[in-house]
């Protein structure tokens, strides 16, 4: 056992004698240990979540990571192809998607909204016969 001398705020000593009350602790010394001995506890708690929380969620972390970087190439290499076709065939003009769209740009829409639809009521099934219905 090692004997120190602290400086104290009243506040500081309420909370002690508080824990001392409602721990039935003997002495300020136990209640002192008391409460640095929580305090540990819930450091290593702390800890232990952090750790549990990157365990479960870093493979989706990574794998959400490697997917943007995917199609990020995909993006740039469909760019590339396109700005590459307007270039050799010398288009000027610009009509935007979101104001001009194609019928080939709708068809497509279209069609990636249906595969969103159909992918979602298959999520939705799976989870319905594993017994819980999240949305």
């Amino acid at each position: 056992m090692v004997r120190k001398n602290y400086i104290l705020s009243e506040k500081s000593l309420e909370i002690i004698h508080q824990v001392m009350e409602e721990r039935h602790l003997k002495s300020e010394t136990a209640a002192l240990e008391y409460i640095l001995l929580q305090h540990n506890v819930r450091q290593s708690m702390e800890e232990r979540f952090a750790q549990i929380i990157y365990e479960r969620y870093a493979e989706v972390l990574e794998s959400t990571r490697a997917a943007a970087r995917q199609t990020e190439q995909v993006v740039q290499l469909t760019l590339d192809a396109v700005n590459t076709i307007l270039i050799e065939r010398g288009y000027t003009a610009c009509y935007p998607a979101d104001r001009e769209p194609s019928p080939v740009i709708e068809e497509s829409q279209r069609q990636w909204k249906r595969k969103l639809e159909r992918e979602k009521q298959l999520r939705d099934d799976r989870r319905q016969k594993q017994g819980g219905v999240k949305k």
